[in-house]
Formats: structure tokens, C-alpha cells, sequence
């Protein structure tokens, strides 16, 4: 699907570049549209199930970076260039992704529910290193498949997988969690902050500063995904959660009190945009290729970008609505209170999916593991619980 998906977002590129009237680009643009939505699940999906559970949020995380660079690239490029230039520039990294994109193998995720154990290992050597202790990960795949019965299923069992719990609970907390996303305005900010910041009255250019929301998007994704690497989810969650609340009610504040040209309105929707990056942006579409079920990650995926497009698609619309009925400062306070019912929803909702592996997760969603604790550290606890005992026994004697 990664290598498909890159034919009709070339094929956009090139006619909407070569377009000669606003149906033809309409038309390019939905090619380009259409092949982006099948791109959104499956990058994800391949960087979750190809990584070590202590790197799943680095790596999982540079999809995210990956648009981050895309989108402060084409704002900067877009300063200098005509858009046709634009159109085929994108039109030729498309081929050479395609290209690239060939010598990819699939994932041991993949091979375990279509081939065997075997092939499966043979996937898992391209992304392990040689001195690594393959057995013991080739015995959890292998408990794993013999436990969950992951096998190559019919489209009929796929379909009724679906309405299991292990797949309607983690695509209702990561759906939820992504409307949330959306009625905090974080989309409809980045696409409307150059008529935000006109209405905030701030003293740098409003291009530019649209340009410096993009670079600080991009700053804090890639920063992000290096605490993933040591910091949980759910805290990185909450931070954003409660900083674009903050950031909100401040700007809402402010913007009603000062009437006069100046530089904060810009500092404040840039920490906006840094607060909204470091969980909103980044979290939802990473924990989704990571609480799926296997034998419908793919589809659930792409519901998800669906989904995902169509609220992203109405919190476009609805903010200059907002804007234009209630003014920016009573829609920034909105945008606050809903980022404040986000803080309860991560609290009590989102669960922790750090230093898990897909089986563990899976397994808790249907009900074969009682806790979202993993393996090790449930060893770790029966092991210093045997020594306090072993301990104790040793006190009694000595005191006896």
C-alpha cells in the first residue's frame, strides 16, 4: 500500500501542475487528496511494527516529522516559486519514494498472520542486529500466534473482527481522542493563522509569522520525538493538553484587552502551535498503529484517516465561522475549555503504551492480560515480591 498509494499522488502533482483552469486543479488536488489518505495509516503502521518497543515512539513518530517537513518546506519553497514548479518538484520526490520504497521489506507483523514463524524471521533479521537474541522475540511472536490465533483471515472473519471489543474500544478512545484534537482548534489554527494573527494585531509580518508557526510545528515534533524515547505518552498528552489550554485563554485575554500592533500575539500562537505539537498533533495517529488489533490494524487505520480527514476537514470550516460570529477571542476561548476537557479525557481515558509490545497491548484489549503492564516489569514485581518473602523468612529465623 505505501508503494501504491504514490501513483495518484503523482499523478496529482503532475496535472494539477499542469492544470489550465480552476476545475482542472480541483481535480488534481483530489488525486493528490485521495492518494495522501491512503498514505496517512500505513507508514505508521510499518514503523510501529518494525521497531523495538523502547524505540516504537522515536520511530513511529517520524511519519509525523516527515509532514512536519513536508508542510515547512512547500511554505518556504512557496515563497520563491510559482505553484506549477511546486506541483512537479513534488511530482518528481513522489517517483523517487516509489523507487525507494521497493527495496522495503514487509514486516514480521505482516508475514507472522499471512506466512510462517519461519518467514517471519527471516523479516526480523532486516531490522535487528546481527548479535541480536532472535529466539527470545521469535518466542513471544510464536506464543503470540499460537494464543491470539493469528492466522490469514477471510474478508467475512475480518469484518466480524471488527465489532469485537479488542477492536471498537481502542478506535473509540483514539477517535475520541482525535475529535478532542480537532475542537481545540489545531487545525483550524494552522490553516487560518495568517487570518489569525492579522485579527491579533501582530506587529510581524503575518507571512512570516505563518512561516515561524510552521518551523516551531516542526521544531517541536522533532524534539518530541526524542523525549518519546524516555518520556510516556500519556504525560506528553497532558502537557499539550493543558499548554493549548493555557496558550488559548491567554491569547483570548489578551487579544480583548490590546487593540494596538504587537509582538506577543505572535510568541503566544507560537507556543499554541509548540503545546498543540508535542500531543495533538503527534500522538493520535502514532498510539493508533499501536493499540489496533493485528488482523484489522490495516483497516481500522484507514478508518481511522477517514474519520480523522472528516472532523479535520470540519474544524477547517467552522473556524472562520467562529471567527467571523464570535471573534477571535471568544473562539480561542473556546478552543481552551475544549483542550480543558481534553486534560480529564487523557487523565481517565488514554491509556500508556510505553515500553509495551503490540502483543502485550492487544492482549489487554482482549482480555487475556488483566493490566497494561508489561511482561517485564510484571516479572520484575513476582521477583522482588519472592525476595521480601525469602527476606522476611530470614528475619524470623534469626530473630527465632
Amino acid at each position: 500500500m505505501i508503494i501504491v498509494c504514490q501513483a495518484p499522488i503523482c499523478a496529482g502533482w503532475l496535472y494539477t501542475g499542469f492544470a489550465k483552469s480552476p476545475k482542472q486543479v480541483i481535480i488534481g488536488r483530489a488525486l493528490t487528496g485521495f492518494g495522501c489518505g491512503l498514505a496517512m495509516g500505513p507508514p505508521r503502521i510499518y514503523c510501529t511494527e518494525m521497531s523495538l518497543p523502547n524505540m516504537r515512539g522515536v520511530i513511529g513518530a517520524f511519519s509525523t516529522v516527515g509532514v512536519s517537513i513536508g508542510i515547512t518546506l512547500q511554505a518556504g519553497l512557496g515563497k520563491y516559486l510559482n505553484w506549477p514548479v511546486l506541483c512537479y518538484i513534488c511530482s518528481v520526490y513522489t517517483v523517487i519514494v516509489f523507487v525507494l520504497f521497493l527495496f522495503l521489506p514487509e514486516t514480521p507483523y505482516f508475514v507472522l498472520k499471512t506466512k510462517t514463524l519461519a518467514d517471519a524471521r527471516a523479516t526480523l533479521a532486516h531490522f535487528r542486529a546481527r548479535d541480536y537474541d532472535f529466539d527470545k522475540e521469535m518466542d513471544q511472536l510464536r506464543k503470540f500466534k499460537e494464543g491470539n490465533d493469528i492466522r490469514k483471515i477471510s474478508g467475512r472473519e475480518r469484518l466480524a473482527m471488527l465489532f469485537t471489543q479488542s477492536a471498537y474500544k481502542p478506535f473509540s478512545v483514539i477517535v475520541t481522542y482525535i475529535f478532542i484534537s480537532q475542537i481545540t482548534g489545531t487545525s483550524g489554527v494552522m490553516i487560518w493563522a495568517v487570518e489569525m494573527l492579522t485579527v491579533a494585531k501582530s506587529s510581524i509580518d503575518v507571512n512570516t509569522g505563518n512561516f515561524l508557526m510552521t518551523l516551531t510545528r516542526l521544531f517541536v515534533n522533532i524534539l518530541t520525538s526524542i523525549l518519546l524515547f524516555k518520556v510516556g505518552r500519556k504525560p506528553l498528552a497532558q502537557t499539550s493538553a493543558v499548554g493549548v489550554a493555557v496558550t488559548s485563554l491567554v491569547i483570548a485575554i489578551y487579544t480583548s484587552t490590546h487593540t494596538e500592533p504587537s509582538m506577543p500575539p505572535q510568541i503566544l500562537f507560537m507556543s499554541y502551535m509548540a503545546f498543540a505539537s508535542v500531543g495533538y498533533y503527534m500522538l493520535p495517529f502514532l498510539m493508533a498503529s499501536e493499540i489496533y488489533p493485528l488482523q484489522v490494524r490495516g483497516i481500522l487505520a484507514g478508518l481511522t484517516v477517514f474519520v480523522a480527514g472528516l472532523l479535520i476537514s470540519g474544524s477547517i470550516k467552522l473556524t472562520p465561522t467562529l471567527l467571523d460570529s464570535i471573534g477571535l477571542s471568544y473562539t480561542m476561548v473556546i478552543f481552551g475549555i475544549c483542550s480543558l476537557i481534553g486534560v480529564i479525557y487523557i487523565y481517565l481515558v488514554l491509556p500508556e503504551t510505553k515500553n509495551l509490545t503490540l502483543q502485550e497491548i492487544e492482549e489487554y484489549y482482549n482480555k487475556r492480560r488483566p493490566t497494561l503492564t508489561s511482561q517485564r516489569r510484571l516479572e520484575t514485581i513476582a521477583d522482588l515480591e519472592a525476595q521480601s518473602k525469602t527476606n522476611i523468612k530470614l528475619v524470623e529465623r534469626k530473630s527465632t
